[in-house]
C-alpha cells in the first residue's frame, strides 16, 4: 500500500513539474512573439517617417522648380522678346521638349 502511495505521489509531482515547465515555455514564446511584433512596428514607423520626409523634400523641389519656370517664362515674355500669345507659349513648350 505504501508503494502505491509513493508511486501516485511521484506521478502527481511529475505532472506538476511538467505542467510548470510547459507554462514557462509558453510564457517565453509569448514574450518573444510580442517582442517581434514591437520590432516590426518600430521598423514600419521608421519607414513611414522616412517616406514622409522624402515626399516633403520632393514637394519642395517641385514647388521651387515650378516657381523658377514661371518666373523665367514671365521674364522672357515681359522683356519684349515674345508677346504673351498662345503661339509663343507653344513655341517655348516646343523648345523645352527638344
Amino acid at each position: 500500500m505504501l508503494t502505491v502511495i509513493i508511486i501516485l505521489a511521484v506521478i502527481v509531482i511529475g505532472y506538476f513539474i511538467m505542467t510548470q515547465r510547459s507554462l514557462v515555455n509558453l510564457d517565453e514564446l509569448c514574450k518573444n512573439a510580442l517582442s517581434q511584433i514591437e520590432v516590426q512596428l518600430n521598423s514600419r514607423f521608421d519607414a513611414v517617417i522616412a517616406l514622409a520626409k522624402t515626399a516633403a523634400q520632393y514637394a519642395k523641389h517641385e514647388s521651387e522648380t515650378i516657381i523658377q519656370a514661371v518666373q523665367a517664362r514671365g521674364a522672357n515674355m515681359g522683356n519684349g522678346n515674345l508677346p504673351a500669345t498662345p503661339e509663343s507659349i507653344n513655341q517655348q513648350s516646343d523648345l523645352l521638349t527638344q
